[in-house]
């Protein structure tokens, strides 16, 4: 899947990110497959590669292909959360993050980690403690990991939520896109 029209970085956080995302899911139980949001409003249009009718309300989720998964995850997720900016490690983790539960709350999570003041943007100060930071990884994880507990959904879904906190973390250890 690599493309010379991305970075490195991108193109190894994107394979990661589809391997935990899979294909194609139609949960009614999830909020992400429905249009409106919430469960039973709007229409039941599912998941695929991540992307969400939730967020993506207009998208035909079931007919979308990998480059369209590509073309948006890189202009509103991998663009905004500066990816290019950070040691891939974090890169990939505030990425996957980003595609789980929205780029503010992603970034919001790694400056609490850095015990950086929280607004959601990443700016030179969260760029610099994450480049600093040795334990910016383990740190980063360890919120997610709370954040991922306190959710009303955990008892439904956490199981997979904490795999993939663990399958992040080793694509994070082994990638090295440079």
């Amino acid at each position: 899947m690599a493309d010379n029209r991305y970075s490195k970085a991108f193109n190894l956080s994107f394979e990661n990110v589809i391997g935990v995302e899979g294909g194609y899911t139609q949960d009614p139980e999830d909020t992400g497959n429905w249009t409106g949001g919430r469960k039973g409003v709007g229409k039941l249009n599912g998941t695929k590669y991540g992307v969400s009718a939730a967020s993506y309300p207009f998208v035909d989720i079931k007919s979308l292909t990998i480059e369209d998964a590509k073309t948006i995850y890189y202009n509103d997720f991998w663009t905004p959360i500066k990816g290019d900016s950070v040691p891939f490690a974090i890169a990939n983790v505030l990425f996957d993050c980003a595609i789980n539960s929205g780029c503010t709350t992603s970034v919001k999570l790694l400056q609490r980690a850095l015990g950086l003041k929280e607004d959601g943007v990443i700016g030179n100060a969260t760029i610099t403690e994450a480049i600093n930071n040795k334990e910016a990884l383990t740190l980063y994880l360890t919120a997610r990991a709370v954040f991922y507990s306190r959710l009303a959904k955990f008892e439904r879904y956490g199981k997979g939520w904490m795999k993939r906190l663990f399958i992040v973390h080793q694509q994070s250890l082994l990638g090295n896109p440079a």
